[in-house]
């Protein structure tokens, strides 16, 4: 993997924050209901 420059770190975080939020809306309704 190549993290250089300034998006390298930061995409990585994004993307894994993006996933977990995605999963935890998906997973909400499911719980609830």
């Amino acid at each position: 993997m190549y993290d250089g420059g300034v998006f390298g770190p930061a995409t990585r975080w994004a993307v894994v924050f993006l996933i977990i939020f995605v999963l935890f809306f998906l997973l909400v309704p499911w719980g609830t209901w």
